[in-house]
């Protein structure tokens, strides 16, 4: 689990610099838009890794379609319920009901994909978004 914990290389506590009211800010490690490229493969190689063990630990191939990274939707969502997930089970300083709280969270993200995702889009075996169609299988997780 280690492993899941780290940060994308070169980055501390937060993302690049910005300016808002002349006042320097700094994006947060994960937010994607503000990431550069290496630092978002490492972070999207690190949500791979941990969308294969959810969708196998909670049977979800029903759900979630081998082609999520190429959907930036399913990208966002899936980060936001692994950063939760980190918080509730890797935290130090975890509240003992974040636990029952991410589980209502991934209800939740199961819920919008079943009614957006696996109705209006992609199967399990059936992406229809040509662009990476023809890479439905692969574990690439660098979004188009």
């Amino acid at each position: 689990m280690a492993e899941r914990r780290r940060r994308p290389a070169g980055r501390a506590d937060a993302g690049p610099v910005r300016r808002r009211n002349d006042r320097p800010i700094r994006a947060p490690w994960w937010n994607l838009k503000e990431l550069n490229e290496k630092d978002r493969n490492a972070f999207l190689g690190l949500l791979a890794r941990w969308v294969d063990w959810l969708v196998d630990r909670y049977d979800l191939s029903q759900v979630i379609p081998p082609c999520w990274p190429n959907h930036g939707a399913m990208v966002e969502e899936l980060s936001a319920l692994r950063l939760a997930w980190q918080a509730a089970y890797e935290s130090a300083g975890a509240d003992p009901g974040q636990p029952l709280q991410w589980h209502v969270g991934l209800d939740l993200m199961l819920r919008r994909f079943e009614r957006r995702w696996a109705t209006e889009r992609c199967r399990p075996n059936q992406c229809i978004v040509d662009e990476h169609a023809p890479d439905r299988s692969s574990s690439d997780p660098t979004p188009v």
